[in-house]
């Protein structure tokens, strides 16, 4: 069954091209943004520069009200845009911080764009799974849909006390604990003494 789900056709029916490649560039997208943000984040310390402008904005709409923070960003912003023409260390390093605040912001809605493209992907390919699974599950019953698929291997039920076939989960980790406390009796795990 499950060689016939890997088949090119059916992924492509289930999980159409088109959409795992714009998921695969959205991924690239944030990517690509994380890693610039990172690279300018190790060279500024933008969130102090950005705290001290959000203070001083602050402070201007106190003492001065609504107009406030925009005069102060009228006054900033050219005095800011002659220390970086100068080509003083200071105006620089107000720029790089700047614009490593706005990598930032690009990183964290490349990211949002990541999450709500995953989120149209899940729900997408959920849709179409099941019916290809179903599809797939009737090709294979062939003409008789009543009869039962005949697994190829029963390994597993050979020999149930394999570790190779223990699917480790919350369920038996806790079972595990569980009986660890015990140094001897009787665990019912189903019926009217268990689950």
């Amino acid at each position: 069954m499950m060689e016939q789900m890997r088949r090119s056709e059916v992924m492509n029916r289930a999980l159409p091209a088109a959409l795992r490649t714009l998921l695969e560039s959205v991924i690239e997208d944030r990517d690509r943004h994380h890693e610039h943000f990172r690279h300018s984040h190790q060279q500024f310390s933008w969130i102090a520069v950005y705290l001290s402008l959000v203070a001083l904005l602050v402070l201007a709409a106190a003492l001065f009200g609504p107009v406030g923070p925009l005069v102060a960003v009228l006054v900033l912003a050219p005095f800011a845009g002659g220390l970086r023409a100068r080509g003083g260390v200071t105006g620089l390093y107000i720029a790089g911080c700047l614009r490593t605040g706005w990598l930032c912001l690009r990183w964290g809605v490349a990211r949002l764009a990541l999450g709500i493209e995953s989120a149209r992907w899940g729900e997408t390919t959920r849709r179409r799974i099941e019916p290809a699974v179903l599809r797939m599950t009737r090709g294979l019953l062939g003409d008789d849909p009543d009869s039962l698929l005949v697994s190829a291997s029963f390994d597993g039920l050979r020999s149930p006390r394999s570790r190779a076939y223990r699917i480790d989960n919350a369920a038996l980790q806790t079972l595990t604990r569980k009986l660890s406390y015990m140094d001897s009796g009787t665990v019912a795990v189903c019926g009217p003494r268990g689950r």
